[in-house]
């Protein structure tokens, strides 16, 4: 699995002048290509929505790290807090 850290230290170095205005934009763009791939595939499991879903997380990660938290440690925290919310929609 790949490590945030690692993400975070790649992207500096390939990209060391990146700004939170290119990062922004970059999300949008992988996240409107993972939006095509969906539409395209709908639920099947294709390598292409899988590669734009990836270049989704790989952006995530790097933003995660350059603003100094752990996006892992903040999916978990946030489903916590989702599944709490909705648990009497699971439950009865």
């Amino acid at each position: 699995m790949v490590d945030q850290r690692d993400v975070g230290q790649w992207h500096r170095k390939t990209f060391p002048e990146c700004v939170p205005s290119r990062l922004r934009a970059k999300l949008r763009e992988e996240t409107e290509e993972a939006d095509s791939e969906f539409l395209a595939a709908g639920y099947r499991n294709g390598a292409r929505l899988r590669s734009e879903i990836a270049d989704v997380a790989i952006v995530l990660m790097a933003i995660a790290d350059r603003c100094g938290f752990d996006l892992q440690q903040a999916i978990d925290d946030k489903f916590a807090r989702v599944v709490e919310k909705y648990a009497e929609y699971v439950d009865g």
